[in-house]
Parts: C-alpha cells; sequence; structure tokens
C-alpha cells in the first residue's frame, strides 16, 4: 500500500461513516425523501474536491522556474499542518463526533430545514475531499511518482467496498482501531512532509543555515528492504529526519 492508498482509504471511507450517519439519520425520522438530496450534496461536494485536484495538478504540472521549491516546500508544509490538525480534531472528537453529528441532523430534520441539511453534508464531504487532494498533491511532490495516482483511486474503491460491506453488516471493522493505526502511519507522513518541506526553503535561501544544520541530525540507516523505492513504510521513514535508507547513505 502506498501512502496514496492510505490516505484515500482514509479519508473516503470517514466520508462514507459520516453520510452514513446522515442517511440513517433520515431513515430513522422516516423523511426517506432527502436522501436524492443528502445523495445530490455528497456528489457536489465530491465534484468540487475533484475540480479543485484537477487545477492543482495543472497548477503544479507547469514549470515555475526559480518560485517552484518555494510553492513546492509551502504545499508540503500547509499540508503537514493540515494533517496534523486533522489527526488531532479526529481524537478529540471520537467520542462525540458521531452524537454531535447525528443531533445536527435530526435538528435539520425536525425543523424541516433542508437547506441546513443540505450544507451540512456537503461542507462534511466538502472538507474530506479537500483534505484528501491537498494531502495527494503534497504526495505527489514528495514523491515525483505519478503512478500514486493509481494507488489513489484503489484506495478509494477499497474504502468504497469496505463502506457497503460495514453497512450491510457483511463485516465488522474496528473502528476505533483502524483509525489509530492509520494516524500513527499518517504521522510518519507528515514527519516525511515536514522533512522535505523544510529541505525545499533551505535550497532557496528562505531558511537560514542555523535552522538547516538542526535538520542534519545524525543518519540511521534503514534495512535495504525498506528503501525509498520500495517499502511503503520505508518510504515514509526516509523522510523523518536522521533516517535514510542504505542505498541513500551509501551514495
Amino acid at each position: 500500500m502506498t501512502a496514496a492508498s492510505l490516505i484515500t482509504l482514509r479519508e473516503t471511507l470517514e466520508t462514507s461513516l459520516i453520510v452514513g450517519i446522515i442517511l440513517a439519520c433520515v431513515d430513522r425520522t422516516d423523511r426517506r425523501d432527502l436522501k436524492p438530496l443528502i445523495w445530490l450534496a455528497v456528489g457536489c461536494g465530491v465534484a468540487i474536491s475533484a475540480v479543485l485536484g484537477i487545477v492543482l495538478y495543472r497548477f503544479f504540472s507547469f514549470d515555475h522556474g526559480s518560485i517552484e521549491p518555494l510553492l513546492e516546500g509551502t504545499t508540503m508544509l500547509i499540508a503537514t499542518a493540515l494533517l496534523t490538525s486533522a489527526i488531532l480534531w479526529m481524537l478529540r472528537q471520537r467520542s462525540r463526533g458521531r452524537d454531535s453529528l447525528t443531533e445536527a441532523t435530526q435538528q435539520h430534520i425536525e425543523h424541516r430545514y433542508v437547506a441546513g441539511l443540505f450544507m451540512l453534508t456537503l461542507l462534511s464531504t466538502l472538507r474530506e475531499g479537500i483534505e484528501t487532494v491537498i494531502f495527494l498533491q503534497a504526495s505527489l511532490l514528495h514523491t515525483r511518482a505519478h503512478a500514486h495516482l493509481v494507488g489513489a483511486a484503489l484506495g478509494i474503491a477499497l474504502a468504497i467496498a469496505m463502506s457497503t460491506l460495514l453497512f450491510r453488516g457483511i463485516i465488522v471493522l474496528r473502528l476505533r482501531t483502524f483509525f489509530s493505526v492509520t494516524s500513527a502511519l499518517l504521522i510518519l507522513f507528515g514527519a516525511s512532509l515536514l522533512a522535505h518541506g523544510i529541505h525545499e526553503l533551505i535550497e532557496i535561501g528562505l531558511l537560514s543555515p542555523m535552522v538547516k544544520h538542526l535538520w542534519h541530525l545524525p543518519t540511521l540507516s534503514l534495512p535495504s528492504g525498506f528503501a525509498a523505492g520500495g517499502h511503503f513504510l520505508g518510504r515514509v521513514l526516509s523522510g523523518v529526519p536522521g533516517l535514510q535508507s542504505d542505498h541513500h547513505c551509501s551514495n
């Protein structure tokens, strides 16, 4: 599994759970006539996220000359901050996130606030979509491997399949464990983005040499099986300050 697969798997599954909670509220209140509105909001959120993703992808595909390292470094740092805040928000909301979403949905339904229900679904979907787009773009800048888009598509497909089986009761998934494990892996990925983002800013002289030395930690060698071009965990760990693969260290 690549970093892109992990990102889309987690974000898509999280979106599916949010939509599932909203749909469950609609079923319990016997307002199934609202389902087309909810799916319209989901579709709008996905479409806006896709357009944003295409715009970002096209923007970074052009040669920006001397400011390219600045753009790339800034994007990686923004992605790191967003990734960290998203994980911390998830950990804080883990116990009451479902209850607050259910309460908000029920209030919109009871007061027949259709526009509010639409916006709740749209913004919930759009938030996850924008996070996914920024994480994927940062991952692409980090790895320079366009094949990771295939991994992203596989992650989305797997998440949709898991969500379908989960809601139908065919499989049982310990969501707390799933999100804890993926959060830990994404934190490592965030450390990798942080290190490479700072490296880009150092390269253009935006950060002083004094800061640069903080990132020249004594290097610990990773096993050859975890080379940066191979194992997913190796690619993540190789971006953490002070950790490099054997191949990189030998150069």
